[in-house]
């Protein structure tokens, strides 16, 4: 059982690393082979626990943070304003809690070491196909049944290196995640080890992800002054994100003229969000308008700089996440995601596997990713060697 559970996620893994080539829509939704995968063996491995009398469910739940704000979510039914966008919106958690929990069941019959690796290679294979192909041939791939119009009058979007991806960020995105994994799980590291890191940051560096770029350079100093802020790591991850979101939406508030279009269209939101909660009253403060409001709310309120028809999609969510969740769930939710980042820094053994949390909580300032969580396999990785104690003493060996 535990080498087919171990080439079931070898596999799910490597599909996933093709992204938008292969997905297919499911419902509201488009849905990766890899992640159907995932969820059908789970569904299996629960279905067999529950012939055998075997207590699976007991021993594979969500760690407590993760838990409260699935539970959080779903009560947020009561204030949603149409129940088919509210579990449009609501799957994505859910399928990430699920895929989350067939991690967790799996995590000791892999070797994450070399599924890393093979996850790096292929991504920085792809992305250099795909960027040869556009930059040397001029050929355009086209995914998920998108032409290459979507790429036009988007700068240089269409040029980036992007691998399979529809998008730069979420290329990024992964490599990134899968790259940390990669080199924190490396017990002994070679001169390809060194050798594979240096491609995939020329990766980055094609992909030009600004965002990226920082949290790698966080990464890899939290790896390399671990000895040195070992014993803050309880504080270190909340105090970077609080401080990186204050400033945001101070930033948001008090300049209204970045020259950066990228820059200005989440900033415009932020401050109109801000605006708008400081005016709530403390209950709608608190628990904010609803998940999967945040559609409804744009179009009449006009708020977002992104939505400049005021008739987007109701399942759509905006450029960034931060403001989206302050909206549609309120201050609670902060507070959630406090209460998470504390958590991990207080179980966590060595500083970095917080870091890298915390930088994804970071990306939510940038890049919408509560829609892509469900990909991010290395977070559910490093959360589950956080909450099982079980992680590299030594990153730099």
């Amino acid at each position: 059982m535990k080498l087919k559970l171990s080439h079931i996620v070898y596999t799910m893994v490597f599909l996933l690393c093709f992204d938008s080539v292969l997905k297919i829509p499911v419902g509201p939704i488009f849905m990766q082979p890899g992640i159907l995968i995932g969820l059908l063996t789970l569904l299996l491995i629960t279905l067999n626990n529950i012939n055998s009398n075997k207590p699976f469910l007991t021993k594979n739940l969500l760690d407590k943070p993760t838990s409260i704000l699935l539970i959080y979510s779903i009560a947020h039914i009561a204030l949603a304003k149409n129940l088919d966008v509210y579990f449009s919106i609501l799957s994505y958690l859910a399928i990430y809690a699920l895929m989350y929990i067939f991690i967790n069941h799996v995590y000791a019959y892999v070797n994450w070491s070399k599924l890393s690796k093979l996850a790096v290679v292929t991504l920085v294979s792809t992305g250099l196909i795909q960027y040869l192909f556009i930059n040397l041939f001029n050929i355009q791939l086209e995914l998920r049944g998108l032409d290459s119009s979507y790429y036009a009058n988007k700068g240089n979007l269409g040029t980036r290196m992007r691998g399979f991806f529809l998008e730069p960020n979420w290329y990024g995105l992964a490599l990134f995640s899968w790259l940390f994994l990669y080199y924190y799980h490396q017990q002994q590291k070679k001169w390809t080890d060194y050798g594979l890191a240096s491609l995939s940051i020329l990766c980055l560096y094609l992909s030009e992800n600004r965002t990226i770029f920082i949290l790698l350079a966080i990464c890899v100093f939290s790896i390399y002054a671990e000895r040195h802020l070992k014993s803050f790591r309880r504080i270190i991850p909340i105090a970077i994100v609080a401080t990186a979101a204050i400033i945001y939406f101070y930033f948001s508030v008090a300049v209204n003229d970045f020259d950066d279009r990228s820059a200005m269209a989440r900033t415009y939101t932020a401050a109109n969000i801000i605006n708008i909660w400081l005016t709530d009253n403390l209950v709608t403060k608190m628990i904010g308008h609803g998940l999967s409001n945040w559609g409804y709310y744009s179009n009449i309120l006009e708020f977002s700089r992104s939505n400049y028809t005021f008739d987007q999609a109701l399942t759509r969510r905006d450029n960034a996440e931060i403001y989206v969740y302050l909206f549609e769930m309120g201050a609670i939710s902060f507070a959630i995601f406090a209460y998470d980042l504390f958590n991990i820094g207080k179980k966590s053994r060595t500083l970095s596997p917080p870091i890298f949390v915390a930088c994804l909580y970071l990306s939510s300032l940038f890049y919408p990713i509560y829609g892509f969580i469900m990909y991010l396999i290395p977070l559910m990785v490093i959360r589950c060697g956080i909450f099982r104690g079980q992680q590299n003493a030594n990153p730099l060996n």
